[in-house]
């Protein structure tokens, strides 16, 4: 679905959805989109069993016992002046980046309490298309695995870690990051 300004197209918009997990997907650039990509889809869509198991079950945050029943999600691709101009905007770096993250619980991981009604809202991962294209080529990996490592990066960071805290907290993200990566990867492969 396009979001129309007058006659101008200025977004697509969808959504993918997995049991009880829903990501809003959102491409801000008006030329070459990857929403309509059908590879990416299938990558991003390999991704949402994996979050969603994490929230819910017990080896990861346990949050079913808190009542939730569904998860949202937004992940936004843009270009790479939209996230310069966020990145300096909210964290004070006047450069681009690959991922940026703006969870709406602060301390989800920390067990906060929650006054959910069924429905837990992460928030949301923006992701720089320029950037992960250069990525790519740099890691010599195709451009919707990158995608799918930066989105797994942004969310770890909606659920409250953050590699940038403390050496210990680094070494945390990684190995979650490479074990969610890893289940990614064996859904991908089926």
């Amino acid at each position: 679905m396009y979001l129309t300004i007058g006659k101008r197209k200025v977004m697509i918009v969808q959504q993918i959805k997995n049991n009880s997990f829903t990501l809003e997907l959102i491409d801000t650039s008006r030329n070459n989109p990857w929403v309509k990509k059908a590879k990416l889809k299938r990558y991003l869509s390999a991704c949402l069993p994996v979050f969603e198991d994490f929230v819910l079950n017990k080896k990861g945050l346990g949050l079913k016992s808190h009542g939730v029943k569904e998860i949202e999600m937004t992940l936004t691709l843009c270009g790479a002046q939209k996230i310069r101009s966020l990145n300096k905007e909210y964290r004070n770096k006047d450069k681009k980046t690959d991922v940026l993250s703006f969870p709406v619980h602060e301390q989800l991981r920390e067990g906060e309490d929650l006054m959910l009604m069924g429905v837990l809202n992460l928030g949301d991962v923006i992701i720089c298309k320029e950037v992960a294209v250069k990525q790519a080529g740099e890691f010599e990996i195709d451009l919707e695995g990158e995608t799918v490592h930066l989105l797994v990066h942004g969310f770890l960071h909606v659920l409250g870690y953050d590699h940038e805290i403390s050496e210990a907290e680094e070494k945390i993200m990684q190995d979650l990051e490479n074990t969610l990566l890893k289940k990614i990867s064996k859904r991908l492969k089926r």
